[in-house]
């Protein structure tokens, strides 16, 4: 016999995906969605990853966004970097922008989130003849 829960809504649970891999920034000052990461179950069991997107697991008031991305690379100190978060498609956090061939760009956000919903990180830098490659450590976390 099947099991059905009727009524109520999915709880929030605190999510964290984490890059699998490095990653290159497109060159140009192209903003571009970070591809390739993978759900963090084992710090936050509820975390699921829908293509290059972190999805919510249910609603919750003034969510904590957060995106951490160590990058190193480019020509010389006077390269430029930045990162944003987006949720569904919304930019909702740019953090700011980052000179130097190494280091980390931040964006964060408080904001209300839906189940359901997913959150995307892209990223950019000026470099367009040196690579700039963001850490494997990357993550991004909602609480």
């Amino acid at each position: 016999m099947p099991f059905v829960i009727a009524g109520g809504t999915v709880p929030f649970e605190a999510t964290s995906m984490n890059k699998n891999g490095t990653w290159q920034l497109i060159g140009g000052s192209v903003w571009t969605q970070v591809p390739t990461w993978t759900a963090d179950t084992t710090g936050y069991p509820g975390s699921v990853v829908v293509g290059n997107a972190l999805q919510i697991s249910g609603n919750k008031s003034a969510a904590l966004i957060q995106a951490n991305l160590p990058f190193s690379g480019g020509f010389s100190g006077s390269a430029k970097q930045q990162a944003r978060i987006l949720v569904d498609g919304a930019v909702v956090a740019t953090g700011s922008q980052v000179t130097g061939t190494s280091g980390t760009l931040t964006a964060s956000a408080t904001v209300d989130v839906g189940g359901g919903s997913v959150v995307t990180v892209e990223a950019w830098t000026d470099q367009t003849s040196f690579m700039v490659t963001l850490a494997a450590t990357s993550y991004v976390r909602v609480t």
